[in-house]
């Protein structure tokens, strides 16, 4: 269609009969007209909102309970997008589903993205609760360049960070107040979770990673994107035990994390992902009748925007940032290292609802004595945003506190002395969970008020463009609140038990059960004489059991709870939670929480066989992988006979920590006892890129007998010899049969046992290594290949939002037998459905995102992947 039929087609609507209602946007329209049959990214916003800055007002007035306002908020927030979205999903999802995708409904802010056609556009565009239709092309800013430090790096034997003391943060440790008890939410670049600063007290050790890890770049927590957010994470919660070496202000804390803030613009994630970002810290367990799993704090040493307009000075990021506030939640923010000349204040920094709405932080050196001088780097105001005469909302930042030369975690176990605002807002995040131990049942927002209040002034009298209040001195905030407020005594905890599972497996496990070991703490003041324990596998049914004995105050005991049993494989959560009983308030509601994480291999007998093309997100092939990181994918690949997919580490690009080993573990295969040859055999596609030594990647294979406790190498091949292939080139992928070599082993030393093998590839960012064809048989005569539904069994529609249909060529004589698995390969659904053509599958509770359904009839298998919306 010419752009002069199409424009004509847009002057014509507005002389039809039909009323529309919504306004597209100006460059909306105008990519319509250039491109009329494309699929455009838009953004619906809707007329309907809930005012989260009057609900804040209302919580004030009526005096609810903190603890109340995240279920209000979520629920009016919920209730409104039901309303307001409703009618366009479902139309979205039937009439329109051909003309439209990649749906993404929020509720923290009401809007709906998607792609969709020119003409499902003008749909759209008819209903009358949408008020704007805008093309959604928005993308944050990387987080500011890391400014790197003067000082030393190597640990600090009992030693205290000088930032941390400029805040005044000792003196609420000789309170007794650490933040004990208190979670924050590191909205950065992802952090290492192994650091030994911080390491026990990541809440994936007591709850669900989905609970804990919000992940953009990867499913699990890892630094890979950059250090940035381990460092930031070290200064508000960093304490390495062993060597008493302080580094954060709050050690006693726990956390939560993302990976959502980059390095480079190429990479930056959407807006509408950071939103949902947003959306999951109002509710990580999913359960809005609970609050413990919410964060006290947010951290955000990032940007969205650095032009010098008013963009987010109203609209949805207004919204979604008085979502937080009104939830009870503080949202901290780097004031942006834009100075000392900037001419703009960053978005969403920029906005002024309240003096302490987005606080900003601006950095200063707390390394040289008081009065500490600004950072040259820190941003200065005022902000853009109208005040309406409000003078105090033209000020940026709001405060100050170190961020220059700040020594904090790095890396896996190291340490890194960096500047930027980035470095300074922690500090304001850790004496937030400081504030928040001694005054639990205050909100961010009052907390926040406080340290605004009474920070100490710096620069020009009073409230300044530079230093803003002032540097903040936590401990005369806390005095400050405790003229009216009465403090938690720390030092006086009545009851307090936590607990510990012992574990000396590898992570996985072969039978089906677990016999859980308990250490139990008494960290409060009364001796505990009884405990319950609540726990179960997987969310299955549960177990209880009732211990009785002396614990005095301080005293640890082991508790063997009775063995617990599952029939599933995979992936497997073991959830404990002690309880002291008739004594329900107590002082850290973390503490008193394990979760266990193991894998069970399924036991297979011979002949076994994979080809790879369901890929290995089931429970038949695990990945162990240290850094987190994408290791052992199924990718597409060429040159074999009917496969499509094979088992891959791209080293080429993938740039872990120097000589990384990735494992891939097979399911539990039963050799026989037998007088014949039991042989291993597998495709392999491999070629070296470099002459150099340094480069030269290694794949092996290895055997374990005793249920992957230890493992025989069997082969081991590298360079030349591991090459399949002559030509040279980067970034490998096979396309031809000659780009394949098969390799064989001889596993009949292992004969009458029960094994694992173990493809494990040591990365030295040589080439791609590909494998494909796995068999383990016993004699001489090698299985043909996989019998199974491939052919006879379809999905649609893909990607799918409410039904998923199962569609089977003919009709089966015996039952189909469905299980259903999430990308991580931990199974959500089991479904035994009647002998049938067409089987109706409903996946509207389930999450957006690529799931795997097993389909399993008459001894036959097949796996298919399909895309929740």
């Amino acid at each position: 269609m010419s752009k002069f039929t199409y424009a004509t087609i847009l002057f014509l609507i507005g002389f039809l009969p039909f009323r529309v209602d919504a306004q597209l946007s100006n460059r909306l329209a105008e990519a319509i007209e250039a491109h009329p049959n494309s699929l455009h990214r838009i953004r619906i916003e809707f007329k309907d909102n809930v005012d989260c800055y009057a609900l804040n007002h209302t919580f004030k007035q009526q005096r609810l309970a903190v603890s109340e306002r995240p279920k209000t908020v979520i629920t009016q927030l919920q209730q409104q997008a039901d309303v307001s979205q409703s009618d366009i999903l479902e139309m979205l999802r039937t009439e329109l589903a051909d003309q439209t995708r990649n749906i993404q409904p929020f509720w923290i802010v009401n809007i709906i993205v998607l792609e969709a056609t020119s003409e499902a556009i003008q749909t759209i565009a008819e209903f009358p609760q949408v008020a704007l239709i805008d093309i959604e092309d928005s993308r944050i800013l990387p987080h500011d360049p890391i400014i790197r430090g003067e000082e030393q790096n190597s640990r600090s034997v009992d030693g205290v960070e000088p930032g941390l003391v400029a805040i005044n943060a000792p003196g609420m440790w000789a309170l007794g107040y650490t933040g004990r008890g208190r979670l924050v939410y590191d909205y950065d670049t992802g952090v290492w979770p192994t650091h030994p600063a911080f390491a026990e007290r990541f809440m994936a050790h007591r709850y669900p990673l989905s609970q804990c890890w919000h992940g953009f770049f990867s499913n699990v927590p890892n630094g890979n994107v950059s250090d940035h957010g381990t460092h930031t994470l070290g200064t508000m919660t960093g304490l390495v035990e062993q060597t008493n070496d302080t580094i954060g202000v709050a050690f006693g804390s726990y956390w939560i994390a993302n990976d959502f803030v980059t390095t480079t613009v190429e990479a930056l994630p959407p807006l509408t992902d950071m939103i949902g970002a947003f959306q999951w810290a109002l509710n990580p367990d999913g359960d809005i009748n609970t609050s413990d799993d919410i964060p006290d704090v947010i951290n955000n040493s990032w940007r969205w925007r650095d032009d010098p307009d008013t963009v987010q000075c109203a609209g949805m990021i207004v919204s979604l940032m008085n979502a937080i506030e009104a939830a009870g939640i503080a949202n901290v923010f780097s004031g942006g290292n834009s100075g000392p000349n900037n001419t703009t204040v960053n978005a969403p920094q920029r906005i002024n609802t309240s003096e302490v709405n987005t606080f900003s932080v601006g950095s200063v050196n707390g390394n040289l004595p008081f009065p500490y001088p600004i950072s040259n780097f820190s941003t200065r105001g005022p902000t853009q945003c109208p005040s309406n005469g409000n003078s105090s909302l033209e000020i940026h930042p709001e405060v100050v506190a170190p961020g220059q030369n700040v020594r904090s975690a790095w890396a896996t176990d190291g340490y890194n002395t960096i500047s930027g605002t980035s470095m300074a807002a922690p500090h304001v995040s850790g004496a937030l969970l400081l504030l928040k131990e001694a005054f639990p049942y205050l909100s961010g927002e009052e907390l926040l008020w406080a340290l605004y209040l009474t920070a100490v002034d710096l620069g020009d009298t009073g409230e300044d463009n530079t230093y803003g209040m002032g540097i903040i001195d936590v401990y005369a905030a806390f005095q400050y609140l405790a003229q009216t407020n009465t403090p938690v005594d720390p030092n006086a905890v009545a009851w307090d038990i936590a607990i510990k599972m012992e574990t000396t497996d590898n992570g996985i496990i072969c039978g089906n059960s677990i016999s859980p070991a308990v250490v139990i703490s008494n960290l409060g003041d009364s001796t505990i004489s009884s405990a319950h324990f609540d726990y179960n596998i997987n969310g299955g049914s549960g177990q209880t059991f009732d211990w009785s004995g002396t614990l005095l105050p301080g005293a640890t005991a082991t508790v063997s709870l009775p063995t617990i049993t599952t029939s599933d494989y995979g992936e497997l959560g073991l959830s404990i939670v002690a309880s002291i009983p008739n004594h329900p308030n107590e002082y850290d509601l973390y503490n008193n929480h394990w979760y266990y994480k193991t894998d069970r291999r399924e036991p297979t007998p011979l002949p076994f066989v994979e080809d790879f093309d369901h890929g290995f997100g089931l429970h038949d092939w695990l990945v162990q992988n240290e850094d987190g990181g994408v290791s052992w994918d199924t990718v597409v690949t060429s040159g074999l006979d009917w496969n499509e997919y094979s088992a891959s580490v791209q080293m080429y690009s993938y740039l872990p920590r120097a000589n990384q080993k990735d494992g891939l573990v097979s399911p539990l295969l039963q050799l026989p006892a037998t007088t014949e040859q039991i042989w291993l055999l597998f495709d392999l596609a491999y070629q070296k890129w470099s002459q150099s030594a340094s480069s030269q990647d290694t794949f092996a294979i290895q055997v374990s007998t005793d249920c992957g406790d230890t493992f025989q190498e069997v082969y081991r091949k590298y360079g030349d010899e591991l090459s399949t292939s002559d030509t040279i080139e980067p970034n490998f992928l096979p396309e031809f049969a000659w780009n394949w070599r098969r390799d064989s082993v001889n596993l009949s030393a292992f004969a009458d046992s029960d094994v694992l093998l173990r493809f494990e590839t040591a990365n030295r960012k040589g080439n791609n290594l590909y494998i494909d064809n796995v068999k383990v048989f016993v004699g001489n005569t090698e299985p043909a290949g996989i019998t199974d539904l491939s052919a006879e069994v379809k999905l649609y529609p893909n990607p799918a939002n409410e039904t998923v249909y199962v569609a089977l060529t003919r009709k089966w004589s015996t039952s189909v037998q469905m299980q259903l698995f999430n990308m991580l390969g931990e199974r959500i659904e089991t479904i035994s459905a009647a002998p049938s053509d067409r089987i109706a599958m409903d996946v509207s509770e389930l999450d957006a995102g690529l799931y795997f359904l097993q389909v399993t009839v008459e001894g036959l298998s097949t796996v298919k992947r399909f895309v929740k919306q």
